[in-house]
């Protein structure tokens, strides 16, 4: 499918993809030098949140001219910054949390950036994700205002998260009683997660977060929700596949099955395997191989992500949507998709 990329800059991103593969992969950097475009692989890196990936793969190599690589250590640096912000923060509110017995457990953010990068600070974000319950959504908003934080948006339409901005920091905290909107609901199981959570050492200290499939499956519904328009997403699937222990595929995809999100969890899989090759169980290609509508997806996904201006090209509401009807495999989610986005030309997007 890398014949879909940019004719102009196809080594480049070739290139790329090569250097965020989770298995190490020998880079000949004179054979690459003259095909690469450096400043062009910088800004793909920048936009596609991986410039501290690829930093790290390319220490030590000449290949990027000053400039470019000025640009990645500057992302870098800024982003070094904001996690230790973010980490120390982190800490503060779970163990506040856990003093008042609010259940609280961080998703994404820092902490998969360990599980995934072995650094917290490689994978980029612009906020804090929590979770907590539907149940204890009310008491945890109370809690969170008195944490020096103030409510500055409210998901009116979809009723599952509130933003908070810090008054001093002017960290962004976004609170959640679902993981997903509410048009999205049931193809996760809410109230299940809280049963299976896992607990990993990090921070100095062992923190709690979703199990090992439900992480999957709800990266890989987090990444479908979006269209999977930035790279990232889809490194964390591959690497989390490559990474985190052996999973049980079957009861994986049974659950997604009878839930309805087994389409979006083979998309994220299917889109890690077209870029790095990782090895996935028979099981899990067998399905993919009897999805009709999955290589289609796959193609859009691919054909889009470095399109120029590729977000607008994304979010535009006439691919969007019926990008999103194909996700869905029941009727009844796809008359409730229609039912909460009735104008599918115009309405925004639920992200």
């Amino acid at each position: 499918m890398f014949d879909l990329f940019p004719q102009d800059y196809t080594e480049t991103i070739r290139f790329l993809i090569a250097c965020l593969s989770p298995e190490p992969v020998s880079l000949d950097v004179d054979a690459w030098r003259a095909r690469v475009d450096g400043y062009r692989l910088a800004a793909y890196a920048v936009d596609h949140g991986t410039a501290g990936l690829l930093r790290r793969r390319l220490a030590g190599l000449d290949l990027l001219p000053p400039l470019a690589l000025a640009r990645l250590d500057s992302v870098q640096r800024q982003n070094d910054t904001f996690t230790r912000l973010v980490v120390a923060e982190l800490v503060r509110l779970l163990e506040s949390a856990h003093r008042r017995h609010l259940p609280l457990i961080p998703i994404k953010g820092p902490l998969l950036s360990s599980l995934l990068y072995d650094d917290p600070a490689l994978r980029i974000s612009g906020d804090l994700d929590l979770l907590t319950t539907p149940e204890t959504m009310p008491a945890a908003l109370e809690w969170l205002g008195t944490q020096d934080y103030e409510a500055v948006e409210s998901d009116a339409a979809a009723r599952h998260s509130v933003v908070f901005q810090h008054h001093h920091s002017r960290l962004i905290i976004e609170l959640h009683e679902m993981l997903l909107p509410p048009v999205y609901d049931g193809l996760m199981d809410d109230a299940g997660v809280w049963r299976r959570l896992q607990t990993l050492p990090a921070f100095e200290r062992e923190i709690q977060t979703l199990s090992p499939p439900d992480l999957l499956l709800y990266l890989c519904l987090h990444g479908s929700k979006h269209c999977w328009f930035r790279l990232s997403w889809i490194v964390d699937i591959a690497f989390y596949v490559q990474r985190v222990p052996p999973l049980d595929w079957e009861n994986l995809l049974a659950e997604a099955s009878r839930r309805g999100s087994r389409r979006m969890l083979l998309l994220g899989l299917r889109l890690a395997q077209v870029c790095w090759q990782i090895p996935l169980p028979t099981t899990v290609t067998r399905q993919m191989q009897a999805d009709a509508p999955l290589e289609m997806l796959t193609t859009q996904v691919m054909s889009r992500l470095f399109a120029p201006d590729s977000l607008a090209a994304f979010t535009d509401p006439k691919f969007y949507h019926p990008f999103q009807m194909a996700l869905l495999e029941r009727e009844s989610h796809r008359e409730r998709y229609r039912k909460a986005y009735p104008n599918t030309a115009t309405g925004a997007p639920p992200v």
